[in-house]
């Protein structure tokens, strides 16, 4: 018996579990790397790694439901079980997924190369970050503007901010304004 095999035969036996763990172990990974970089993960990255553990959620409730189905009576209770939890899972993800994003830009202000963050859920808000990579972002605020009441976002459609502060890299302002009524 060759060494894959044993491998194979352990993926079949196991195969609802493994996605979990890898999503388990990229969660961990990326909240080390949080840690240890003072980053913090965009939001496509992040919400590709919610809906990955939803996903994983799911498949090891199939598999379990699978490992009952010689059980008579339990098999049909752990069937509807499954799919009324599946239903709640997935309804509770789509709502913290819509209310969790936030949009993105990579801008360029006074020379830094920075990650525009929109929040337009009552009022609409931009807060600017160093960009990192991709996946990452600082997590020292550089810059905040505000562009007053809404539910869009601000950067895309052109609005003009209201009021606005920024900081350098050591946390001084240099640039800070509020723009008149008429």
């Amino acid at each position: 018996m060759y060494p894959y095999d044993s491998l194979k035969k352990t993926g079949r036996h196991w195969w609802g579990v493994i996605p979990l763990s890898i999503v388990i172990f990229c969660i961990a990974l990326v909240c080390l790397i949080q840690l240890i970089a003072h980053v913090k993960l965009r939001s496509i990255p992040f919400q590709l790694l919610l809906w990955g553990l939803v996903c994983s959620v799911l498949v090891l409730l199939a598999w379990l439901v699978r490992k009952l189905y010689r059980h008579r009576v339990v098999y049909p209770l752990a069937c509807v079980a499954a799919v009324l939890l599946s239903v709640g899972i997935l309804g509770y993800a789509m709502f913290y997924s819509a209310f969790s994003w936030r949009p993105e830009h990579v801008v360029e202000k006074y020379g830094v190369r920075m990650v525009a963050r929109v929040n337009s859920f009552l009022d609409m808000t931009v807060e600017y970050y160093p960009y990192r990579n991709i996946l990452f972002y600082s997590a020292e605020q550089l810059g905040y503007e505000w562009y007053g009441n809404g539910g869009s976002d601000p950067i895309a459609n052109g609005y003009q901010r209201q009021t606005w502060t920024f900081y350098d890299e050591n946390g001084n302002i240099i640039d800070a304004g509020v723009v008149k009524s008429r």
